[in-house]
């Protein structure tokens, strides 16, 4: 690790130092906290710092906190604790761009969510919205259909009521869901 300080011992415990040692895990806590009580504010209240913060956050996750490692409440308690706060996170960025009118953009970020997170449904929600508000009707249903298979092979469910219902108005070319 490059420092015999890196790694710490505390009675029956092994630990890294976090003065020596950069864990991606513990930078997006730090990033993903720094914007929490953004969710308290109004949409609108939103600053460039903030989104710029988000966008860090949503940088440093690169997935799934250990999801190999099952036999550790440890590791599922804390996979979930991050995996929650990405999904705040992201929201929190994806509907800024959404209320801000950057169609494009928040279909490249919502794009990018589902690539780390393939089972948040939300996120296939506002990503056929985006779609819809771009007039690109044949890639929100391709998105629906993606999510709809995905969900089954992952967890032999189907979609939501409120994604039949962004569906419906896309088939219907409908400009809203």
């Amino acid at each position: 690790m490059g420092s015999d300080k890196a790694v710490k011992r505390q009675g029956r415990q092994v630990l890294l130092d976090k003065r020596y040692c950069w864990v991606d895990a513990w930078a997006f806590e730090v990033a993903a906290e720094s914007l929490q009580a953004i969710h308290e504010l109004p949409p609108q209240s939103t600053t460039a710092e903030d989104v710029r913060a988000a966008e860090k956050a949503i940088n440093i996750y690169k997935g799934h906190f250990l999801p190999e490692d099952t036999r550790r409440i440890w590791t599922a308690s804390t996979r979930l604790r991050l995996q929650n706060k990405f999904r705040n996170v992201a929201t929190l960025l994806g509907v800024h761009l959404e209320q801000t009118g950057q169609w494009k953009k928040a279909a490249a970020h919502y794009q990018k969510t589902i690539e780390v997170d393939g089972l948040a449904e939300a996120f296939y929600q506002h990503l056929m919205v985006c779609y819809q508000n771009l007039g690109q009707r044949a890639q929100g249903i391709e998105v629906y259909h993606h999510l709809k298979n995905t969900l089954f092979a992952a967890l032999g469910i189907t979609p939501s009521p409120e994604t039949e219902t962004i569906h419906q108005s896309l088939l219907s070319n409908s400009n809203k869901p």
